[in-house]
């Protein structure tokens, strides 16, 4: 049986999954992964949701649809989804968005498991942020701008923390707002790190190198709107380190994602509190590291499996 994953490369973390799905051992099932979904497979996974819809490739309204798992990962309004076998949903929220099919399955995709447990801190005390700067009607739905005016008020109040940085071209702006920065296309020592604000290349979300970005981060702000838990929680919870998040739908307690309201005030209060309590969230390291219990690995396997059922 072949599963043919599909989506169009735009880079990030959808090319990451086709490549990651077909490491995917199900005895009797090969699964394949394309730009194009291939003719000569059984089912479908379509990973960016309105490809399943859309003339070029589609797969509404076609013999496959009823064979295609659609996949949805954001909160914006798309067209139904009932045609088609399967929806695979990563928050119970979408619901509201994509009108689903029958046969829905909510899941989160959750950390790789290669993520590992930190055992060291930077010196300098240091906030990192992971993502790009994605526009969708004018706003931007990842909030890097509340990011910045937090470290700016952190900073006026005399907490000189370092900032790191994990994206791609669309963040150079926010980093010329906090002052001197580097760019990096390699990964730096955290001792290179601890002077300045670093750009990453969004092209590498190799497990190596975002552990490296965890280890060298104190703690992690996440300021996207949507409600749902993005995977960089997720990561940065397996390497054991603290999450401070503007409000979402999620079940995490607050000793391990701090919630706040998404202003630079309530971001910065929160900022300012990890670092007053960084040596004992350093020391319970492996509590935040236990509060996942989502991984992609199985996320992925999920996804085969589910249409695997579509086959019949």
């Amino acid at each position: 049986m072949i599963i043919n994953p599909y989506c169009t490369n735009r880079g990030w973390l959808f090319e990451d999954f086709k490549r990651d799905f077909e490491a995917v051992a199900i005895e009797g099932v090969e699964v394949r992964s394309s730009e194009q979904p291939l003719a000569d497979a059984d089912a479908w996974i379509c990973i960016r949701t309105n490809e399943a819809s859309c003339p070029r490739g589609g797969m509404y309204g076609t013999e496959w649809g009823p064979r295609t798992v659609v996949q949805v990962h954001d909160f914006w309004a798309h067209s139904p989804l009932t045609r088609f076998g399967a929806v695979m949903l990563t928050h119970e929220g979408q619901r509201k968005t994509a009108p689903t099919a029958d046969r829905v399955l909510v899941r989160a995709i959750g950390a790789r498991r290669g993520f590992k447990l930190r055992d060291s801190w930077p010196e300098r005390f240091t906030v990192g942020w992971v993502g790009r700067d994605v526009v969708h009607q004018g706003r931007h739905v990842k909030r890097p701008q509340a990011f910045v005016d937090a470290v700016k008020d952190v900073r006026a109040g005399g907490l000189e923390c370092g900032v790191m940085l994990y994206g791609d071209e669309s963040l150079r702006q926010y980093a010329q707002t906090l002052s001197t920065y580097e760019e990096l296309t390699d990964f730096p020592t955290a001792d290179c790190a601890v002077g300045g604000l670093v750009i990453l290349n969004m092209c590498d979300r190799s497990v190596e190198s975002l552990q490296d970005f965890y280890n060298s981060i104190s703690a992690l702000i996440v300021t996207t709107e949507s409600p749902a838990a993005p995977l960089p929680l997720y990561e940065a919870l397996a390497c054991g380190l603290p999450v401070i998040s503007t409000r979402r739908d999620i079940d995490f307690p607050d000793y391990i994602v701090r919630q706040c309201e998404p202003t630079a005030e309530a971001i910065a209060e929160c900022i300012a509190n990890d670092y007053e309590l960084r040596h004992e969230t350093f020391r319970q390291r492996h509590i935040f590291r236990e509060a996942v219990t989502h991984w992609q690995e199985d996320w992925l396997e999920a996804n085969v499996r589910l249409a695997m059922e579509l086959v019949g």
